[in-house]
């Protein structure tokens, strides 16, 4: 489906250049447009692929436009290496406007996705890099079935803002490409730039095979598999000289040939260096040398053939080849099933085995096992956020991320699977929908009535039938309380259109209730009002309520400046400090703290706590699954995407150099090592590496 959008754009992209090239008023000719990642608002990190796909096909077809410039997608992914983004969203007008001036853009082209259930939305804009202005900016949403029409209808509002002429582009080519096959395309780019060049090749192979039309994943499949040819071959060729080196003394005919040949074994074997050892064995096997030669002397019954066999079933096993080491101990194991290295050799080969079906195994269910491990991670995450403290300074734009999630991923999870798993007594099956506590905060009674409905229908079919009906009895006394809040503040709002002074005091009198409501502008106009009063000392002690009320609402509006400024202008109200300066020095001393503490509240708040959480869920089950290149993926995926702190991050690369070295990718493994003890070089994790290191084939 994405691909279809690609299509679309890129075909009206082209024409919209290509007319404003020739217009008397373009003013893009021999300009250079820069297209940035688009942004994932799906809550959902599978889809996080697409960020770098949308941006591929759009910047393969734009660039053969000869009229305009447009940066390729590798210059992006090298700027995108060497700075800091942090967490920031390529659809930031500010980030944008960064990534622009990096590449030498006049302007570049930002977007961002959300897909929900079967929702579709798509924001784009074009800002301009020199002033920061947005050119243009639009969004479609509907159906994701309409993906065609929705896009077009895009294109057509971006077409019509730049005053510019438009026919609508076929893409009809694409139109049997799934959006499932999208996110493999997408995926299998971001394997390639981070070095997982073979794996990528795999994933597009079975793309392709699958959707023969996908005429992107065909160009990308063609363009990988030569240049891992052509590396290979540059390998093959550098190995080749450096054995021939070893072997360049060699005399066949010397009679101490064959310490020559043992010396040269053991030095690489302890070195380490089991590759060339297999390169070497290659090379030794067109020499004129017998299998049968007893390469320690007549006196020995162990030969060449033996020896050369076995290294290379050690070697390969040694490199974690394991396929090859199956070819390689059954070659041995077929010439000498009674050498005295049988033993290993069998051992070798039936951890081999062991690991391959593992990988099979794990692959079979794979699918299943991240399903529910997501969902188990969100309900625990869910509940986990089920706390007053958590909740006091969510933002309301929070909440509706959080809400959007809940619904898809926990609450339209599909009643069969969700009676199955509290029958299956999953962990968190009492905590299933204790995201009503979440929408009680928010005063959303429409969901809570939902949860309520879903409680009733799903745990009356399960052996915890009890339940739905507690969390029935509770949302509805839930639901009393907010029409109670809702009153309360109704009130308040009525009130305040005249201000009376004996209403304000009454208003500041029930300020927590009133909070309840989460109306933060009301209470600080409130506050506002009765501070300005003139000063009764009987109110003294509701005079501090409403400087505390004040700042507390300002910190939830975010005007932390402002709450600030308040605060200290609190610490010198004369009518407060004079008849008592301690009881008035240790009220300000509270209020500081208070705000200091809703500072920390609100950045914590404006965290999202569930991509990582889904992450670590995924990258746990690869691993327990031995899917360790998917294990890699996402755990170089959760490193590059998300703001780590110092435990969190040297962890996740220590398990990531644990999956590249349990798929024999030492050359990566090492790089790993290297940027673990560079940001963390007093981690935990220092002597582990080191020990790893040590014993890691070249």
């Amino acid at each position: 489906m994405r691909v279809l959008y690609h299509n679309i754009v890129r075909s009206s992209l082209k024409l919209l250049l290509a007319l404003s090239l020739i217009a008397p008023h373009s003013a893009w000719a021999e300009k250079t447009i820069a297209i940035s990642y688009f942004d994932n608002t799906s809550g959902d990190v599978r889809f996080n692929p697409l960020s770098k796909g949308i941006a591929d096909m759009l910047i393969t077809d734009l660039s053969k436009i000869p009229e305009v410039n447009i940066v390729e997608r590798e210059k992006l992914e090298k700027l995108l290496q060497e700075i800091e983004l942090g967490s920031s969203k390529y659809f930031d007008q500010k980030t944008a406007q960064k990534l622009g001036k990096g590449l030498g853009a006049e302007a570049i082209l930002t977007g961002a996705f959300l897909v929900l259930d079967e929702q579709l939305r798509i924001d784009a804009r074009l800002v301009d890099v020199a002033s920061g202005n947005i050119l243009t900016a639009e969004s479609v949403s509907g159906s994701k079935d309409d993906f065609f029409a929705l896009h077009a209808k895009l294109v057509q509002l971006l077409v019509k803002e730049l005053k510019m002429d438009y026919k609508a582009g076929a893409g009809a080519k694409a139109k049997n490409v799934t959006l499932d096959a999208v996110v493999d395309y997408s995926t299998a780019i971001d394997y390639y730039d981070k070095g997982l060049s073979a794996d990528a090749s795999a994933i597009l192979a079975s793309t392709v095979k699958n959707n023969p039309g996908f005429t992107f994943a065909k160009n990308r499949l063609e363009a990988i598999k030569q240049w891992l040819v052509d590396i290979e071959a540059e390998r093959e060729r550098l190995i080749q000289e450096e054995t021939k080196k070893l072997l360049s003394n060699l005399d066949t005919e010397n009679a101490q040939v064959g310490q020559q040949i043992n010396q040269i074994w053991t030095s690489m074997m302890t070195a380490q260096a089991y590759s060339k050892i297999i390169a070497i064995n290659k090379q030794l096997a067109q020499k004129s040398l017998s299998d049968d030669f007893r390469i320690y002397g007549e006196a020995s019954p162990i030969t060449f053939g033996e020896m050369r066999y076995f290294y290379d079933a050690f070697s390969f096993y040694m490199l974690k080849d394991y396929n090859n080491t199956l070819l390689a101990g059954e070659a041995f194991i077929k010439r000498y099933p009674i050498s005295m290295y049988f033993a290993g050799v069998k051992a070798n080969m039936d951890q081999s085995i062991a690991e391959l079906e593992a990988r099979e195994k794990g692959k079979a269910v794979i699918n299943e096992r991240l399903q529910y491990a997501e969902f188990e991670t969100y309900v625990n995450k869910f509940d986990w956020m089920n706390s007053r403290w958590r909740l006091d300074y969510m933002s309301r734009e929070m909440y509706e991320n959080y809400k959007a999630i809940f619904i898809k991923r926990i609450f339209n999870f599909g009643d069969k699977l969700l009676i199955a798993y509290i029958n299956a007594g999953g962990e968190e099956a009492d905590e299933l929908l204790e995201f009503k506590g979440v929408a009680m905060h928010f005063l959303d009674e429409d969901l809570m009535r939902k949860i309520s409905e879903k409680a009733i229908a799903i745990y009356s079919e399960t052996s915890m039938e009890e339940k739905g009906y507690q969390i029935e009895e509770s949302i509805d006394r839930d639901l009393a309380e907010i029409q109670k809040t809702n009153a309360t503040v109704e009130e308040a709002r009525s009130s305040m259109k005249s201000a009376q002074p004996e209403e304000l005091l009454r208003m500041v009198k029930h300020f927590r209730n009133l909070s309840k409501g989460l109306d933060w502008q009301l209470l600080l106009d409130i506050s506002t009002k009765f501070i300005k009063l003139p000063f009764d000392e009987k109110n003294a002690n509701y005079l501090r309520t409403a400087w505390e009320m004040q700042v507390v609402a300002l910190a939830h509006l975010r005007r932390l400046d402002d709450a600030k400024k308040q605060l200290e202008a609190y610490k010198v109200v004369k009518e407060l400090n004079d008849p008592d300066p301690k009881k008035h020095t240790k009220s300000y001393r509270d209020l500081r703290s208070t705000l200091s503490e809703a500072k920390k509240s609100i950045a914590s708040a404006d965290q999202n706590v569930l991509p990582l959480a889904i992450y670590r869920s995924r990258a746990e089950i690869y691993r327990y699954s031995h899917q360790f290149v998917d294990e890699a993926y996402t755990r170089r995926a959760m490193l590059d995407k998300l703001e780590l702190d110092e435990d969190q991050g040297s962890q996740q690369l220590f398990m990531l150099l644990t999956a590249y070295s349990n798929l024999g990718y030492f050359d990566k493994a090492r790089a790993v090592a290297k940027e673990l003890k560079t940001k963390y070089p007093t981690g935990s994790y220092t002597d582990s590496v080191d020990s790893m290191l040590k014993y890691m084939p070249q």
